[in-house]
């Protein structure tokens, strides 16, 4: 959902996750993210990382899970206190 002021983050593929499991890599992270409007105002384009979700590829769907609802919480005006959590 690219749209100005909205938060995202980039889902990995499985691809990516299926490699983490085979390296026996801990863990990985999705980056939630804000888009904002370029200086020409002609696009959009990725601020810094605002929320950091991390947690076990081999479980993937709980993060994206929580990804999402953190997003749709950031949307509402949420202001985290923290800037990252880990899904056990």
């Amino acid at each position: 959902m690219k749209e100005a002021y909205k938060h995202d983050y980039g889902r990995p593929t499985q691809t990516d996750i299926d490699l983490k499991v085979y390296m026996k890599i801990q863990t990985f992270s999705v980056g939630i993210f804000q888009w904002i409007p370029t200086k020409s105002r002609s696009g959009l384009r990725k601020s810094a990382v605002k929320y950091r979700v991390k947690g076990k590829p081999s479980n993937p769907e709980e993060v994206f899970a929580r990804a999402d609802q953190v997003v749709k919480n950031l949307n509402a005006g949420w202001v985290p206190i923290k800037k990252s959590e880990a899904v056990k």
